[in-house]
């Protein structure tokens, strides 16, 4: 495991990041596995509409996003939606995978879920 990776609550100065990572991810490491209009409807590129999406969310008290930070540099995120036990999303920059990153991540995620009382995601 990466004990260099600190994971934290998501700002809203990290909205452009987090969408670098998943067009990153999705384009990168999705790629081989989905057809190519999958995957560019599945991420667009970054523009202000996804931005502002972004930030909401981050926002949004029914949300729980987290990043993962390696040397300050977001290199992963991830959030679930507790009042709908849902795991919506866990992505990380396909330069940084294969590190224990996502199963950090993930295990932040469940840990949370846990302590609001969930039983699954």
């Amino acid at each position: 495991m990466n004990d260099l990776v600190r994971i934290e609550l998501a700002q809203t100065q990290d909205a452009a990041r987090i969408i670098e990572i998943h067009y990153a991810a999705v384009h990168q490491t999705a790629r081989s596995f989905y057809p190519q209009d999958v995957v560019n409807s599945w991420s667009r590129p970054i523009d202000n509409n996804r931005l502002e999406q972004m930030k909401r969310s981050i926002e949004n008290p029914d949300e729980w996003l987290i990043v993962a930070r390696e040397n300050n540099l977001i290199v992963g995120f991830g959030s679930i939606v507790p009042k709908n036990n849902e795991l919506r999303g866990l992505y990380v920059h396909p330069s940084f995978g294969r590190r224990g990153i996502g199963a950090r991540i993930l295990t932040t995620l469940e840990n949370e879920a846990r302590s609001l009382g969930l039983t699954y995601l």
